[in-house]
């Protein structure tokens, strides 16, 4: 099959000027290092890692936001950073962001009905009467009513805002939805709603779905996939029942491990050492984790692992480690 969502090779580094002692100096932070990832259509994937290890700069940079400093994003197998301004914007209408905070991804000086209809206007979809009936659609189906038309974003609730957050990305009909942490401003009676509202409208359009995420609870609960991000790569790789089950790469285990009743096993195992360590940020060219992993040999401090098979285990379960192994 052909990939509806393909990276290859992305890398995202941004300039950081620090004061030296004889003036200023310019340094880069790597957030994304040589990404290769495709997604198909269908699937609900899921990046998970702590903050900082790159997941909402991949987030922007396959959503058409931030150009990569190398490497391709593919989208229907079209390259959408070699595109013109013009058939940039055609392509824009088959994908859409969802974005983390619901109160302020909304204008408040626009009411509900022109913010979930300004992409029918920038697209020129449709004239004025046609796109108020596409508003009401899309509103209804994300549970909201007709009323709620000419109301403003101020007047509704975390959960109610992040409903029009995702009838204003389901109004052009788009094949990819980017969500990026779409749940962790909501209540946890809410984040249920949402998170069947999305499993509704993924069975009712046939969408596919990258959803950024630190709640490993969630992830499990919605993913066909799992990318684990750690400082920019992709360590490991693998259907969500598989890296639940069998985490390979030591930094999937502490993420296991921190995430309160999902596995007991693991937390006793990896905690003194590698929490004691943790924002420690290597300067070596050879495994991000090593300063904080158990197992790191002299390898580890001298070459990158490459993502890889893991060892018995199924084709696509991928672990990029000198020495994976499951605890």
């Amino acid at each position: 099959m052909t990939p509806l969502l393909d990276l290859q090779g992305v890398s995202k580094s941004f300039p950081v000027r620090k004061t030296g002692l004889f003036g200023r100096r310019r340094n880069e932070v790597t957030a994304l290092d040589q990404i290769t990832l495709d997604v198909y259509k269908g699937e609900t994937v899921s990046i998970v890692g702590e903050s900082g290890c790159g997941k909402s700069t991949l987030a922007r940079t396959a959503g058409m936001l931030l150009a990569p400093d190398s490497g391709t994003v593919k989208l229907n197998g079209r390259d959408v950073y070699g595109l013109r301004a013009r058939k940039k914007l055609a392509l824009r209408r088959q994908m859409h962001l969802v974005f983390q905070d619901p109160y302020s991804s909304l204008n408040p000086r626009l009411s509900v009905g022109e913010i979930v209809g300004e992409p029918l206007i920038i697209h020129k979809v449709g004239d004025a009467r046609s796109r108020i009936e596409k508003v009401k659609k899309a509103l209804a189906e994300v549970g909201l009513q007709p009323h709620h038309l000419n109301k403003y974003p101020h007047q509704f609730s975390g959960g109610q805002r992040q409903r029009i957050a995702l009838a204003r990305a389901l109004i052009l009909r788009p094949d990819l939805i980017i969500a990026d942490e779409p749940l962790s401003a909501l209540d946890v009676s809410v984040q249920g709603q949402i998170i069947n509202l999305l499993a509704d409208l993924k069975k009712a359009h046939h969408l596919t779905y990258i959803i950024i995420s630190h709640d490993l609870s969630v992830v499990s609960h919605v993913s066909d996939r799992v990318i684990v991000m750690y400082q920019g790569r992709i360590v490991e790789s693998a259907t969500a029942e598989s890296l639940f089950q069998n985490p390979y790469h030591p930094y999937t285990q502490l993420l296991l491990a921190a995430a309160p009743r999902l596995r007991e096993a693991p937390r006793r195992r990896v905690r003194d050492h590698a929490y004691e360590t943790a924002g420690i940020v290597p300067d070596q060219t050879g495994c991000q984790f090593a300063p904080r992993c158990q197992k790191t040999q002299e390898i580890c401090g001298l070459a990158p692992p490459r993502l890889e098979s893991a060892p018995n285990a199924s084709e696509d379960h991928q672990v990029a480690c000198h020495f994976p192994e499951v605890i």
